[in-house]
């Protein structure tokens, strides 16, 4: 005799981490219309009242927004990086004693609003919202929810068919989909 498996029904949210290596298009996942990342022009002021117009179209990537926006020719003094919950961006303005404010806008694109960074403020760090990436096929397994998920020996049964899929060696979920 063969007992019944558990079976999983219903889904899981993996939550990706946003990387450098996360993907724009799969941005911004759970809006109902236009997910991922309308590219253009954004606007950056530092607290010192320097700014700088950002192209960021072509950009494929986390880690392409961050190089274009911390590319020392813009002239502003801030740094773009991947904020600590893991979730999304922040913009540090590194002008020490500048009473300004740091700003972020959209010019000619909603990218600003859709990669989490508009806005406006006082202080030093202008964290960006949670963006939302989408698991994608070169999503990283490390990526996933606090650390990533244990890869290994997997049963699937399906009617007659069943087998087991040994899972140890996926390093993104397309590994995981071959």
């Amino acid at each position: 005799h063969v007992a019944s498996l558990p079976t999983n029904v219903g889904s899981v949210d993996l939550d990706p981490k946003v990387t450098l290596e996360t993907e724009l298009q799969s941005l911004n996942s759970t809006r109902s219309s236009n997910p991922g990342v309308n590219l253009g022009y954004i606007r950056i002021t530092d607290k010192a009242g320097r700014f700088a117009a950002i192209d960021l179209r072509g950009s494929q990537t986390i880690g392409d927004v961050l190089d274009r926006i911390n590319d020392p020719a813009n002239g502003i003094y801030v740094e773009a990086r991947l904020n600590e919950e893991g979730n999304g961006i922040e913009i540090v303005d590194k002008n020490h004693g500048a009473t300004g404010k740091l700003e972020v806008i959209d010019i000619d694109s909603t990218s600003a609003s859709d990669l989490g960074i508009s806005g406006r403020t006082v202080d030093h760090n202008l964290v960006g919202r949670d963006v939302d990436p989408a698991l994608t096929m070169n999503t990283a397994i490390s990526a996933l929810r606090d650390g990533g998920v244990p890869m290994g020996k997997v049963y699937v049964q399906s009617g007659a068919y069943s087998g087991e899929i040994d899972l140890s060696g996926a390093k993104t979920i397309g590994d995981i989909i071959d």
